[in-house]
């Protein structure tokens, strides 16, 4: 067993099987590496510290956030996101942002976490508003339930996916999760921007062709 399964194990054991046990009462953080309850953690930070090491990932469980251990043993959450879109002078752009969080540096669609009790049409609606403050005035539900392996910085390495098309108005406003936001044709998309494994896959769906810059899941 490695490091990281003997982690996820022991805390399935404290914490239960799925958030419907409701056994955390309270935000709790621990360390990617040895499982240790960090204390005394900002809500928004892009790195956790625990004796001599440093890391850009948690393992983060709250009241609101909705996960499952999977049968592998591995964390599982659940996650909405929207690509939003404008017709620009020559054809469709795309709002994307680069992260400052991890993955750093990865340009990314808006998404973010599904809460309790959220209908994931609203959720994606309010991670696009949070992380880009547009106006959508149009949504299409283009995939749902949709499992792929990313990484986020919450701890899971995986996520079930409900995928918004979203027509927008107004210029987007970056968050504090992103250092660059801005409007990007297709071809930029699928051969300049170092895109993040979910944006990527994506992105390789809706244009029929998989970008050339893509982190590895």
């Amino acid at each position: 067993m490695t490091n990281r399964q003997q982690i996820l194990a022991d805390l399935r054991a404290h914490l239960g099987q799925t958030d419907a046990e409701r056994r955390v009462k309270a935000r709790q953080v621990y360390c990617i590496e040895d499982g240790v309850l960090l204390t005394d953690q900002p809500t928004w930070t892009t790195s956790y510290q625990h004796g001599d090491h440093v890391h850009d990932r948690a393992f983060i469980f709250d009241t609101k956030m909705r996960w499952e251990f999977r049968p592998d043993g591995e964390l599982r959450h659940f996650t909405v996101g929207m690509i939003l879109w404008r017709d620009g002078p020559t054809g469709r752009q795309y709002c994307l942002f680069r992260r400052t969080a991890h993955p750093i540096g990865f340009y990314t669609i808006a998404a973010g976490h599904l809460e309790m009790g959220e209908e994931p049409q609203a959720a994606a609606l309010r991670e696009a508003y949070e992380e880009t403050r547009l106006g959508v005035v149009h949504v299409q539900l283009l995939y749902a339930a949709e499992e792929i392996a990313d990484e986020c910085r919450s701890g899971a390495n995986f996520h079930v996916w409900r995928l918004y098309l979203g027509e927008c108005i107004g210029e987007p406003a970056l968050s504090e999760e992103g250092d660059i936001i801005g409007w990007y044709t297709e071809r930029e998309i699928l051969e300049d921007l170092p895109l993040t494994q979910p944006t990527g896959h994506f992105c390789a769906r809706l244009f029929g062709q998989s970008p050339q810059k893509v982190r590895a899941p």
